[in-house]
């Protein structure tokens, strides 16, 4: 099995999407079984906490960030819908990959002004992109969803604390605390753990990066440790499988029209 995962991708009103076109040419030539989006695929900067009353929030809004992560979605999909046109009308077999869709917290930001504005509640979905309407699998943030052994869910928590895993020792932490391979997204760099029992039981844990060029201006000196790119999980099997990575960088002078 090979599993393409999308990292943190946050589409904002205030970038191009045309990245998600490069994506959507890079999954066609792959050939994934199954793609994870593992969540923070639209940004919601306009329902940011932090931001609220400055001027950082000015002119931002609610439906101008669901309509850009439609367009985002559309985007991606409509690659692989074309491909399977065009094997459709050769009369070929239909590569049809599984797609599954993640709610990050960013999507959860629309659950939470809910919460705190009752009047709103059951305005908005976490699925701001229209995932299923795509014809992706949509889970809500928190779910894990387990494929071949290997656990995706958008940030995974310590058992003793609750908190989300951070740091340049995230990924062995995580791999102790859980003792099954994992994958998440949430701190845009990238790290593999590994481990094994005297068993010959062996698991992995992995955090994916990121997928977008642009700086966070809230972020300062740490844009510079992210990982900009796209992890591909090749020879997936009972939780083992050999990770590909293709930066960014290359993504974009392969298939960009510049």
């Amino acid at each position: 099995m090979k599993i393409l995962v999308i990292g943190d991708s946050h589409s904002d009103p205030e970038v191009s999407n045309e990245r998600y076109d490069w994506l959507g040419k890079l999954i066609v030539d792959k050939r994934p079984d199954v793609v994870v989006d593992i969540g923070d695929f639209a940004t919601m900067g306009s329902l940011s906490s932090y931001d609220r009353g400055t001027i950082k929030a000015e002119n931002k809004r609610v439906k101008k960030d669901i309509e850009h992560a439609i367009d985002a979605r559309q985007r991606l999909t409509s690659h692989i819908t074309a491909e399977q046109d065009r094997l459709r009308s050769m009369k070929k077999a239909i590569w049809k990959p599984r797609l599954v869709a993640l709610a990050g917290n960013h999507e959860n930001r629309i659950i939470r002004y809910m919460n705190e504005n009752p009047t709103l509640e059951e305005t908005w979905t976490e699925d701001v992109s229209n995932a299923e309407e795509f014809g992706w699998e949509f889970y809500n943030f928190g779910t894990p969803v387990f494929i071949e052994g290997v656990a995706f869910q958008h940030y995974f928590t310590k058992p003793s604390t609750g908190r989300g895993y951070s740091g340049v020792n995230a990924c062995n932490t995580m791999i102790t605390d859980y003792k099954h391979s994992l994958v998440m997204g949430h701190t845009h760099r990238l790290q593999l753990a590994h481990n094994a029992t005297p068993f010959g039981v062996h698991s992995l844990s992995l955090i994916c990066g990121c997928y977008f060029e642009h700086k966070e201006d809230y972020a300062g000196l740490d844009n510079n440790s992210w990982w900009r790119g796209i992890c591909i999980l090749n020879n997936v099997n009972n939780g083992y499988f050999d990770l590909e990575t293709i930066s960014f960088r290359a993504i974009k002078e392969k298939y960009s029209d510049g």
